[in-house]
Protein backbone atom coordinates (compact mmCIF):
# COMPACT_ATOMS: atom_id res chain seq x y z
CA UNK A 1 0.00 0.00 0.00
CA UNK A 2 1.38 3.39 -0.98
CA UNK A 3 0.49 6.78 0.47
CA UNK A 4 1.08 10.31 -0.66
CA UNK A 5 2.61 12.62 1.93
CA UNK A 6 2.54 16.39 1.48
CA UNK A 7 4.49 18.74 3.71
CA UNK A 8 4.33 22.50 3.84
CA UNK A 9 7.52 24.49 4.24
CA UNK A 10 8.70 24.89 7.84
CA UNK A 11 7.41 28.07 9.43
CA UNK A 12 8.35 29.78 12.65
CA UNK A 13 5.79 29.88 15.43
CA UNK A 14 6.84 32.74 17.71
CA UNK A 15 5.73 33.45 21.27
CA UNK A 16 2.32 35.13 21.44
CA UNK A 17 3.78 37.99 23.51
CA UNK A 18 7.23 39.60 23.85
CA UNK A 19 9.70 37.52 25.89
CA UNK A 20 13.03 38.20 27.64
CA UNK A 21 16.11 38.13 25.39
CA UNK A 22 19.78 37.38 25.93
CA UNK A 23 21.95 34.39 26.81
CA UNK A 24 21.06 31.78 29.44
CA UNK A 25 23.74 29.36 30.59
CA UNK A 26 22.97 25.67 30.52
CA UNK A 27 23.36 23.64 33.69
CA UNK A 28 26.21 21.11 33.95
CA UNK A 29 23.62 18.38 33.38
CA UNK A 30 22.34 20.07 30.21
CA UNK A 31 25.93 20.40 28.99
CA UNK A 32 26.61 16.74 29.75
CA UNK A 33 28.33 14.68 27.09
CA UNK A 34 25.70 11.97 27.45
CA UNK A 35 22.73 14.23 26.78
CA UNK A 36 23.79 15.53 23.38
CA UNK A 37 21.43 13.81 20.99
CA UNK A 38 18.22 14.27 19.06
CA UNK A 39 15.13 12.82 20.63
CA UNK A 40 12.43 11.98 18.12
CA UNK A 41 9.00 11.57 19.66
CA UNK A 42 5.91 10.26 17.92
CA UNK A 43 2.49 10.86 19.47
CA UNK A 44 -0.57 9.38 17.81
CA UNK A 45 -4.08 10.60 18.60
CA UNK A 46 -7.09 8.76 17.29
CA UNK A 47 -9.42 11.75 17.57
CA UNK A 48 -7.96 15.14 16.84
CA UNK A 49 -10.96 17.39 17.34
CA UNK A 50 -11.66 20.41 15.18
CA UNK A 51 -8.67 21.86 13.31
CA UNK A 52 -5.91 20.17 15.35
CA UNK A 53 -3.09 21.85 13.39
CA UNK A 54 -4.45 25.33 14.09
CA UNK A 55 -5.14 24.53 17.75
CA UNK A 56 -1.62 23.11 18.28
CA UNK A 57 0.03 26.08 16.51
CA UNK A 58 -1.86 28.58 18.71
CA UNK A 59 -1.17 26.58 21.89
CA UNK A 60 2.56 26.49 21.12
CA UNK A 61 2.61 30.24 20.58
CA UNK A 62 0.99 30.81 24.00
CA UNK A 63 3.21 28.24 25.77
CA UNK A 64 6.39 29.84 24.36
CA UNK A 65 5.63 32.99 26.37
CA UNK A 66 6.29 31.02 29.57
CA UNK A 67 8.90 28.64 28.13
CA UNK A 68 10.72 31.30 26.13
CA UNK A 69 14.18 29.63 26.06
CA UNK A 70 12.68 26.98 23.75
CA UNK A 71 11.96 29.78 21.25
CA UNK A 72 15.66 30.68 21.20
CA UNK A 73 18.70 29.04 19.66
CA UNK A 74 21.52 26.96 21.07
CA UNK A 75 24.98 28.39 20.55
CA UNK A 76 28.57 27.72 21.51
CA UNK A 77 30.07 29.70 24.40
CA UNK A 78 33.68 29.38 23.24
CA UNK A 79 34.52 27.52 26.48
CA UNK A 80 35.48 23.85 26.54
CA UNK A 81 35.48 21.02 29.03
CA UNK A 82 37.60 17.88 28.64
CA UNK A 83 36.29 14.39 29.47
CA UNK A 84 38.22 11.12 29.60
CA UNK A 85 36.19 8.04 28.73
CA UNK A 86 37.98 4.69 28.42
CA UNK A 87 41.28 6.47 27.80
CA UNK A 88 39.76 8.54 25.00
CA UNK A 89 39.88 12.30 25.45
CA UNK A 90 36.79 14.20 24.40
CA UNK A 91 36.87 17.96 24.10
CA UNK A 92 33.34 19.18 24.73
CA UNK A 93 32.35 22.68 23.68
CA UNK A 94 29.94 24.16 26.21
CA UNK A 95 26.66 25.57 24.94
CA UNK A 96 24.10 28.12 26.08
CA UNK A 97 20.64 29.22 25.00
CA UNK A 98 20.39 32.51 23.15
CA UNK A 99 16.88 33.70 24.02
CA UNK A 100 15.96 35.34 20.74
CA UNK A 101 12.19 34.88 20.70
CA UNK A 102 12.47 33.60 17.12
CA UNK A 103 10.14 30.68 17.80
CA UNK A 104 10.15 27.01 16.89
CA UNK A 105 9.93 25.53 13.43
CA UNK A 106 6.55 24.00 12.78
CA UNK A 107 5.74 21.80 9.80
CA UNK A 108 2.21 20.98 8.68
CA UNK A 109 1.91 17.70 6.82
CA UNK A 110 -0.84 15.46 5.47
CA UNK A 111 -1.10 11.90 4.25
CA UNK A 112 -3.87 10.37 2.15
CA UNK A 113 -4.57 7.55 4.56
CA UNK A 114 -6.31 6.77 7.81
CA UNK A 115 -4.60 5.90 11.03
CA UNK A 116 -5.70 2.27 10.72
CA UNK A 117 -4.01 2.12 7.28
CA UNK A 118 -0.62 2.78 8.92
CA UNK A 119 -1.13 0.39 11.83
CA UNK A 120 -1.73 3.26 14.24
CA UNK A 121 2.04 3.91 13.99
CA UNK A 122 2.49 1.36 16.79
CA UNK A 123 6.09 0.43 16.04
CA UNK A 124 8.72 0.55 13.32
CA UNK A 125 9.06 -0.14 10.48
CA UNK A 126 6.61 2.61 9.65
CA UNK A 127 4.61 2.59 6.42
CA UNK A 128 5.39 6.28 5.93
CA UNK A 129 9.17 6.67 5.28
CA UNK A 130 11.06 8.10 8.25
CA UNK A 131 12.51 10.98 6.20
CA UNK A 132 8.94 12.11 5.45
CA UNK A 133 7.67 11.29 8.91
CA UNK A 134 10.03 13.43 10.97
CA UNK A 135 10.50 17.16 10.46
CA UNK A 136 13.60 18.87 9.16
CA UNK A 137 14.49 22.56 9.34
CA UNK A 138 14.95 24.81 6.31
CA UNK A 139 18.28 24.25 4.49
CA UNK A 140 19.85 27.44 5.87
CA UNK A 141 19.25 26.42 9.53
CA UNK A 142 21.51 24.08 11.51
CA UNK A 143 19.50 21.40 13.31
CA UNK A 144 22.02 21.49 16.20
CA UNK A 145 21.08 25.12 16.87
CA UNK A 146 17.40 24.38 17.43
CA UNK A 147 15.95 23.36 20.75
CA UNK A 148 12.68 22.13 19.32
CA UNK A 149 11.18 21.17 15.97
CA UNK A 150 7.60 20.01 15.42
CA UNK A 151 5.57 18.42 12.63
CA UNK A 152 1.84 17.74 12.76
CA UNK A 153 0.20 15.32 10.34
CA UNK A 154 -3.44 15.46 9.45
CA UNK A 155 -4.60 12.19 7.95
CA UNK A 156 -7.20 12.62 5.22
CA UNK A 157 -10.74 11.33 5.50
CA UNK A 158 -12.17 8.81 3.11
CA UNK A 159 -15.78 9.42 2.03
CA UNK A 160 -16.97 6.12 3.50
CA UNK A 161 -15.48 6.81 6.94
CA UNK A 162 -16.72 10.07 8.42
CA UNK A 163 -16.24 9.43 12.15
CA UNK A 164 -12.50 9.16 12.49
CA UNK A 165 -10.55 12.40 12.79
CA UNK A 166 -6.90 11.31 12.97
CA UNK A 167 -3.71 13.20 13.47
CA UNK A 168 -0.15 12.46 14.44
CA UNK A 169 2.02 14.84 16.42
CA UNK A 170 5.73 14.41 15.77
CA UNK A 171 8.31 16.22 17.81
CA UNK A 172 12.04 16.38 17.38
CA UNK A 173 13.76 17.80 20.41
CA UNK A 174 17.40 18.72 19.95
CA UNK A 175 19.27 18.29 23.21
CA UNK A 176 22.48 20.02 22.11
CA UNK A 177 25.11 19.27 19.48
CA UNK A 178 27.29 16.21 19.24
CA UNK A 179 30.70 16.43 20.92
CA UNK A 180 33.95 16.63 19.01
CA UNK A 181 36.25 13.64 19.50
CA UNK A 182 39.95 14.52 19.71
Amino acid sequence: MSFTVTKKAPELVAPAEPTPTGPLPLSPIDNSLFLRFFQQLLHVYKHGGEQPVKVIREAISKALVHYYPVAGRLRATGRHQRFEINSVGIDLELREVDCTGDGIFFVEAAADCELADVGYMDRPPFVIPVEQLFPSPPPDVELHDLAFLMQVYKLFFRPFNTLENNFILILEVTLLAYPTLK
